[in-house]
């Protein structure tokens, strides 16, 4: 294979990966966020990070906005607009019950990520809370 080649594959292998870890969040009056579950190295965060900072860092795309959905019909246009980490992160800022729904939507990620993992994990390792035997 070409290095090209190699480097196309391994592109599309991240792509794949982080579209595994990707999900839609919606919030209502259809518009949606597509949130990515931090990876098992970024667990900490949910514990170090504020709501904004979450929010910024793992909302990754969005549908349904528009500056009319942003400003009100009057003011904006209705045509889509393209994802921004930095509109995003100024709109939710001022939107608490969105922000509240992404970090809930956060954490039930991880839950069931390490749910799945540990169940996984069941199947070919003894727990670590089993007594040892002698």
């Amino acid at each position: 294979m070409t290095q090209a080649a190699d480097a196309a594959r391994e592109a599309s292998l991240v792509r794949k990966l982080l579209e595994q870890r990707r999900s839609w969040l919606e919030l209502g009056d259809g518009l949606a966020v597509r949130v990515q579950r931090p990876a098992e190295a970024e667990y900490h965060l949910l514990r170090t990070e504020s709501g904004p900072e979450l929010a910024r860092r793992f909302v990754v795309d969005w549908r349904g906005f528009s500056e009319s959905a942003l400003l009100g019909a009057s003011v904006g246009s209705s045509d889509p607009l393209p994802f921004s980490s930095d509109t995003w992160a100024t709109v939710c800022a001022d939107h608490a019950e969105w922000l509240t729904a992404v970090v809930r939507h956060l954490v039930e990620a991880v839950t069931a990520r390490i749910t799945e993992r540990e169940a996984a994990r069941g199947n070919s390792e003894p727990s670590s809370s089993a007594p040892a035997s002698r």
